[in-house]
């Protein structure tokens, strides 16, 4: 059976070794989940998949997992979730995958809030929003993903301008994390003008979430863009990529003047 999440014709045990294969990604890379499907769906896209117990189950699902985001590294062999088979690998040094296109078929699960809570409670950690614990990451795991890991267990109340940055880039935490951050660089936007500080990291995070979160949060979308239309000195990078937010809204015609 093809379900809403992976592109692949999946029988009922199959689609379970697949989820656990997400699992991994979720728990190891700290990615979100829609896009831990996503990097599974590019990676097997072409394969078929016989019933359960399939070939693919002779092997942990960590092993058919991590490929779908790190790169080979040196010696070229790609990490195998395996703690012996892995010793010799750093982790931190591996290269790691693009995220699939997001107009691209392979993101079955959409990402970004459609719905934003209201009122988001400050005193709450993401863990605690989310209602979903993560498992404690090996201790070889890069220190993004401990980051990660451990800023989803603070207050969202507590989370700096660079904090809530990392969560963004990482697609965690969309639904309450683009509002707090929003109205903090809609807040900050005046200052700016008059040589006041301003969190290039944040904005970046914020500009460049994919379309379809700002196609399913219009308000939020059209906050940011009154900040925006606020700036003035920004580096070339950074305009241009506040550039292609500005293009993606619907109606949008206007090119950003900085």
């Amino acid at each position: 059976m093809v379900t809403a999440e992976f592109v692949l014709d999946l029988d009922e045990g199959m689609l379970e070794y697949f989820r656990e294969m997400v699992d991994v990604l979720v728990d190891r890379c700290g990615i979100s989940r829609p896009e831990a499907v996503a990097r599974i769906n590019r990676q097997y896209a072409n394969l078929e998949i016989a019933p359960y117990p399939d070939l693919m189950c002779h092997e942990a699902p960590e092993f058919w997992a991590l490929p779908a985001y790190y790169g080979r590294g040196d010696p070229l062999l790609p990490p195998t979730g395996d703690p012996d088979a892995d010793a010799h690998i750093d982790f931190s040094r591996l290269p790691i995958h693009p995220a699939p296109a997001k107009d691209s078929p392979y993101w079955t699960l959409g990402e970004g809030p459609r719905s934003v809570p209201q009122p988001v409670d400050l005193t709450q950690s993401l863990e605690q929003l989310e209602g979903e614990r993560w498992p404690t990451p090996p201790p070889d795991m890069t220190s993004l993903v401990k980051a990660v890991h451990e800023l989803r267990r603070r207050p969202v109340g507590d989370l700096r301008p660079d904090e809530m940055a990392r969560l963004i880039t990482q697609d965690v935490g969309l639904p309450w994390l683009l509002p707090l951050a929003v109205r903090h660089l809609k807040d900050t936007a005046s200052g700016q003008a008059t040589g006041g500080w301003y969190d290039d990291d944040l904005l970046y995070a914020v500009v460049t979430r994919g379309p379809q979160v700002w196609e399913n949060s219009p308000e939020l979308a059209h906050e940011l863009r009154t900040a925006v239309d606020m700036l003035g000195d920004l580096s070339r990078h950074l305009r241009d990529e506040v550039e292609c937010f500005r293009a993606s809204l619907p109606g949008e015609t206007r090119r950003w003047q900085g």
